[in-house]
């Protein structure tokens, strides 16, 4: 164990806030101890306060992931596009919650954008599909009825390749008996192998009665480039009894017309933020743990992550030999740095270390044994190096400067708590206390009587802005939980009900309190926090899961 300086820390990020008015003072935590619900033990629910915040904050998660997987950060649009970690975070408190689908399709989602885009690993950001209708190469005659669709029938017709194809059209009518579903199957053709891109299915009550374009959406491919043997699309149908048909052409075959994405990305949206390529990989070990019977997935996927696992591992200036750590070149804790951090070190050991079980079952025990290797080589240097002493007690430090490892910093902003967000394998639960304590000495915040540990003290250079991002809170409410800290859970549940107050909208990404009093509400229902919030009522009571 290092002996280390303590560090303050000065911060700075842009974030979407959304005005409040001025809050007015509370009564402190203990003379409002007897107001407030009974707090349960650790095999019972959560106070009912967050139960309630619990259930629209997930159903907000649940429910913004599209068909294809793209789930957006923000729910109001104050941050652009799809940010990898944030929706890594959903998917870890929908397999919590057990709404794998959903889960999965997250996971397919980012994967499968990151082979399309040609990325030799996972971007900072991705972005919904723009389905651009090619402007050649489409057979868009519909005079003849070419097939009909039900009883188990699959019809196939060959397409170009004008680009990488996302979503394809098809001529459809329907009779008015007509019932079931129709299932359209994307197939790419590399080397005369014909490999299924997607399948997208519709209810046979949305098609046009009369006839009409109907479009079905995939996901995007799990390999790179254009195909060089073009596209297939097959229709079938359940339970619609020939109602059916798909028209076209006698000659030139059933009718489509094809949609392609440019999936070239550049600049920020590849940033090189090495965490949140782990978290994803963390998420997949955790979907794939929970449904070992979604074999095609894993086929599907396993070389991607594989490949995607080894990538910082084997490039020279990441991990390194005299730390035991690997660096983060943009560290994102509400301001980009260039570190070797306890955040990104947890996640990547933690991500390894349950990917080893399923590279053994994969067959795969050359990988299994690096990545075992690897996972407790970096919770070593963790131990040895990122543990430091602040009033005389052993806590975890914050991170080494990425270009001068000399230079430590041991805190405070929630990558200090990073070790119990990830269910390290290496958490020492004593250290951990103790370093909720030094942080609450060190950088806490009086809140109308509430002590919060503030993520960032220094908003925008202004001085006097304190933040409390609720991934942190979430990450604190897991340690008091576990350490059985009913009295600082009363605290948090106490901060959430004045700061908070209206549980039908789902939880912020923080609060900013003005020394004036005014207070900002900053993106409410992020991905990233709002996952975060849910995993660890998940996580810490297991009664919800399933009952959301």
């Amino acid at each position: 164990m290092r002996l280390h300086r303590l560090v303050p820390l000065s911060l700075t990020a842009a974030c979407a806030v959304v005005m409040a008015p001025a809050v007015p003072a509370v009564a402190s935590p203990a003379a409002t101890t007897a107001t407030q619900p009974a707090l349960t033990s650790g095999r019972g629910l959560p106070p009912e306060y967050e139960r309630a915040l619990f259930a629209s904050t997930y159903a907000s998660l649940r429910d913004r992931v599209s068909e294809r997987g793209y789930a957006p950060t923000s729910l109001k649009g104050y941050y652009g596009g799809m940010y990898t970690r944030d929706a890594s975070v959903n998917a870890l408190a929908l397999i919590l919650g057990r709404d794998y689908p959903q889960a999965r399709r997250i996971l397919r989602y980012i994967l499968g954008y990151t082979a399309a885009s040609g990325q030799p690993t996972i971007p900072h950001r991705i972005f919904p599909l723009s389905d651009t209708l090619a402007p050649d190469g489409q057979q868009t005659q519909v005079g003849h009825a070419v097939v009909g669709l039900g009883g188990g029938r699959e019809f196939t017709q060959s397409m170009p390749a004008p680009g990488i194809v996302t979503a394809v059209d098809a001529w459809l009518s329907r009779s008015t008996a007509a019932h079931g579903t129709v299932t359209a199957t994307l197939r790419a053709v590399r080397d005369s192998r014909s490999v299924v891109v997607d399948k997208a299915t519709l209810p046979v009550s949305e098609l046009p009665a009369n006839g009409g374009w109907v479009t079905f959406r995939f996901a995007p491919p799990l390999s790179t480039g254009v195909p060089s043997g073009g596209y297939t699309l097959s229709l079938s149908g359940t339970g619609s009894s020939g109602g059916v048909t798909w028209w076209g052409d006698a000659k030139a075959g059933a009718a489509f017309r094809e949609h392609t994405h440019d999936f070239a990305l550049s600049g920020y949206d590849a940033w090189d933020e090495v965490d949140e390529k782990y978290s994803v990989l963390l998420a997949w070990a955790r979907y794939v743990r929970a449904n070992r019977g979604d074999r095609a997935f894993v086929a599907q996927t396993w070389p991607l992550v594989r490949e995607y696992a080894d990538h910082h591992l084997n490039q020279p200036g990441y991990l390194s030999d005299e730390l035991n750590l690997i660096r983060n070149p943009i560290l994102d804790d509400e301001g980009y740095n260039n570190v070797y951090d306890l955040l990104t070190n947890t996640v990547t050991a933690q991500a390894l270390h349950e990917l080893v079980p399923l590279a053994g079952q994969l067959g795969a025990a050359d990988d299994a044994h690096r990545w075992a290797q690897t996972a407790d080589r970096i919770s070593r240097g963790i131990k040895q190096n990122l543990i430091t002493n602040v009033d005389g007690k052993p806590v975890y430090g914050a991170w080494y400067d990425g270009k001068d490892p000399a230079e430590f910093t041991a805190g405070w902003t929630f990558v200090n708590l990073s070790p119990i967000a990830f269910s390290w394998y290496g958490l020492d639960r004593t250290i951990m206390r103790n370093t909720v304590a030094a942080y609450m000495a060190h950088e806490s915040r009086d809140w109308s009587g509430v002590r919060m540990l503030s993520s960032m003290s220094d908003y925008a250079f202004t001085g006097h802005n304190d933040w409390v991002l609720t991934k942190g809170l979430a990450w604190e409410w897991a340690q008091a939980h576990q350490a059985g800290d009913t009295a600082r859970i009363g605290q948090l549940d106490q901060f959430l009900r004045h700061y908070y107050p209206d549980v039908t909208q789902p939880i912020s990404e923080g609060w900013i309190l003005d020394s004036d009093g005014s207070l900002r509400v900053t993106d409410p229902g992020n991905q990233e926090h709002a996952g975060w919030f849910a995993v660890m009522l998940l996580e810490n009571y297991p009664t919800l899961r399933g009952h959301h």
